[in-house]
């Protein structure tokens, strides 16, 4: 939901979607996979976006370097 309203230009109602990610436990292991799927660099990278569009740098570096890593 957090992308769409960002496609659509509604970041105020997208904001709340990408903090209610970034603040979830981490995912579980999928049974059989030993792989996790876990959609908090996505959200903080989008996130980081809306911060830096409406000015705010250093809240967007802020997350960035929280939740995102090489």
């Amino acid at each position: 939901m957090g992308r769409a309203y960002h496609h659509l230009g509604i970041v105020h109602l997208a904001v709340p979607y990408y903090e209610r990610v970034l603040s979830l436990p981490p995912p579980a292991n999928y049974p059989g996979s030993g792989r996790t799927y876990d959609l908090k660099m996505e959200a903080a990278y989008n996130l980081s976006l809306i911060y830096t569009a409406s000015g705010s740098t250093e809240l967007a570096a802020k997350v960035l370097r929280t939740y995102c890593y090489v």
